[in-house]
């Protein structure tokens, strides 16, 4: 069958939270708001989805940072100056994984370009259409439905186990899973997304997938939900492949010796902290919706 468009497989119309404000000085608020909870705080409590709109055990940056509206660098500095390395590990590890990823994807772009490439065959699938639309009978999975086309947001576990089911317990494809997230997430990040989702399924890690579990979801969600018999918990990952060889990335920092104009996305906000041999001669801003995602293909 023909692969259908963002558009297609997510109207525009699903999306009806009004979405925070994305700037810089927002971002930086928020995270010196958040500050003191940022060590032995997080660390306690940063596993626990407590539901829609009471995720304040995290710092829910990922939105500004991942449009380098506030850039790790400035997060990990603040960070540690105010908990120390050792009292804020958990939060300074969880900063690094998303470099990590980034830097792993940049260096095999073969793997985003393929996701991409690849035709969603479960789109007209009775299946699908029951877990896109939060309609699977799964009380925590329907809920994380509803969560993420309202707020545009889900907890970071809540991403793990929602990945889990998807793959596992309702078996789709999960490159159509992180198609989905792709569609609503405010912070959709190509690196976190797709390589995350790829690690649930055991095909980042090969052979080391994630399986969601009636007990774990039932204790870090508070009792909230209790889903015993209702999930696959003994699967196998999915079939793997060798990662490409890793390629060759230009430096951070090129030299431009001639009259040029930069050209800025929604990727980069913050041209700012960018080191610049020479100024451009102009800078040239592309809009893009914040939490709309289908712009980049």
């Amino acid at each position: 069958m023909a692969n259908k468009s963002q558009s297609e497989l997510f109207p525009k119309e699903d999306i009806e939270a009004e979405l925070p404000a994305l700037n810089r000085a927002a971002g930086l608020a928020h995270l010196h708001s958040y500050l003191p909870q940022a060590g032995q705080s997080y660390a306690k409590l940063r596993n626990f989805d407590k539901g829609q709109d009471k995720h304040h055990a995290v710092s829910r940056l990922s939105g500004h940072i991942r449009r380098r509206l506030v850039a790790e660098e400035e997060v990990l500095r603040v960070v540690a100056q105010h908990h120390g390395p050792h009292r804020a590990e958990k939060f300074i590890l969880e900063v690094f994984w998303r470099s990590y990823f980034k830097g792993w994807l940049a260096n095999r772009p073969t793997i985003w370009d393929d996701f991409l490439r690849h035709q969603l065959d479960d789109t007209d699938n009775a299946h699908y259409q029951n877990a896109i639309s939060g309609n699977t009978g799964i009380a925590c999975f329907d809920a994380w439905v509803e969560e993420l086309k309202t707020t545009h947001y889900l907890h970071n576990h809540a991403r793990m186990w929602f990945a889990s089911i998807w793959i596992f317990t309702l078996g789709l494809d999960w490159q159509a899973g992180a198609r989905f997230f792709m569609r609503y997430l405010r912070d959709f990040c190509p690196a976190s997304n797709t390589l995350g989702w790829r690690w649930v399924a055991g095909l980042h890690t090969m052979g080391k997938h994630y399986v969601a579990t009636a007990d774990n979801i039932h204790r870090f969600t508070e009792g909230r939900f209790s889903v015993y018999g209702r999930l696959n918990e003994h699967a196998d990952p999915c079939p793997a492949s060798q990662h490409p060889a890793p390629s060759a990335t230009l430096p951070d920092n090129a030299v431009l010796e001639k009259d040029y104009v930069m050209l800025v996305s929604a990727e980069d906000c913050h041209v700012e902290s960018l080191t610049l041999t020479t100024p451009p001669k102009a800078i040239i801003a592309l809009p893009a919706a914040m939490g709309d995602s289908g712009w980049l293909g």
